[in-house]
């Protein structure tokens, strides 16, 4: 049975009389485990796909089944329960918090999820920022950061809570190939070891020759899998 399943997906956005056709008949079953690239075009509609998979966005029309869970009958509330009990998120625009440091933004993932005694969250925020190199950058804000550091932030806020499920919109865009290399080898240790699953959007091609799975979009289609 499919972690996730996408059944004749659409998604049209309208502004005024102006409507725009993003995702035209989208069938994809997700398993556990799976690695899976979503790779096309600007425009394509991989950002719209992965906001519908990850509860984020609903569908137009067509099913968007969680395990059991019927996307489409829940509430935002019933939504966003699902998110933080399934899912990962690493976004484009990092949306890290500018107020708290590195280690309070990566720890904030844990509090939302579950109770843990201060020394274990320590313990486990560490570890993970040591695995994405910003260790000793754990007290300063995100604004004091390079933009390829902040990705490196957001992925660990993703990645600390161990999800069942990452979702990740073009993780390595803004970190150099080592560092990007490093970050997409501790995903797929994550995704061996425990068997976290990934979807991601992306050019790298690094990813796209590690993913058991590239799907290809061209205007809200997929033309290729």
């Amino acid at each position: 049975m499919p972690l996730l399943e996408l059944r004749d997906v659409h998604k049209i956005y309208r502004t005024g009389r102006v409507e725009v056709h993003a995702l035209k008949g989208i069938d994809i079953a997700v398993h556990r485990s799976d690695f899976i690239a979503i790779v096309g075009p600007s425009g394509s509609g991989k950002t719209t796909l992965l906001n519908i998979m990850g509860c984020i966005d609903l569908p137009t029309s067509g099913r968007v089944i969680l395990e059991r869970h019927e996307i489409h009958t829940k509430s935002p509330k019933e939504l966003a329960l699902l998110r933080r009990n399934y899912f990962g998120f690493i976004f484009q625009s990092f949306n890290l918090i500018p107020v708290l440091t590195v280690y309070e933004n990566v720890e904030l993932a844990i509090n939302l999820k579950v109770k843990l005694p201060k020394s274990e969250r320590r313990k486990r925020v560490m570890a993970i920022l040591e695995a994405v190199g910003l260790a000793d950058e754990h007290d300063r804000k995100p604004l004091e950061l390079s933009g390829g550091q902040q990705q490196r932030v957001a992925i660990a806020r993703a990645l600390v809570q161990e999800p069942e499920f990452v979702i990740a919109d073009e993780p390595t865009a803004n970190l150099d190939s080592k560092t990007g290399a490093e970050i997409v080898e501790l995903m797929r240790k994550l995704n061996e070891e425990k068997g976290v699953t990934f979807v991601f959007s992306t050019h790298d091609p690094l990813i796209m020759d590690m993913a058991h799975q590239v799907i290809r979009l061209r205007d809200g289609r997929i033309v290729e899998s």
